[in-house]
């Protein structure tokens, strides 16, 4: 089973930068860069220098899973909905509130 290389790690080896060099220019660590290269998301600060360092080749959804993301996405879906009922005032309920109909228990 091979295992796939983060796109962070994979822009540092494009560009021929160690770990140490990468973090310097993010204002962080070479042990931290590494963490974010096996998977744990950077802080939001770090986040942003990242995209700006590799100019949003590395993006937020390079450390969000795939289940987590369509989750995510549902999630705004279903507020989107509730929010335009609420608007055109047909609605009451609560945006946000979970029902038995979210198939989320309650």
């Amino acid at each position: 089973m091979s295992k796939t290389i983060h796109p962070l790690k994979q822009w540092r080896l494009g560009r021929r930068l160690s770990r140490a060099e990468a973090a310097k220019l993010v204002g962080s660590t070479r042990y931290s860069w590494l963490r974010w290269e096996n998977g744990q998301m950077p802080g939001p600060r770090h986040l942003d220098q990242i995209i700006i360092l590799t100019g949003g080749v590395v993006t937020a959804n390079d450390w969000i899973s795939d289940e987590a993301a369509s989750a995510i996405a549902g999630n705004a879906e279903r507020l989107t909905r509730e929010l335009s009922t609420v608007l055109s005032g047909s609605g009451t309920r609560h945006i946000g509130a979970r029902t038995k109909q979210d198939n989320v228990p309650v």
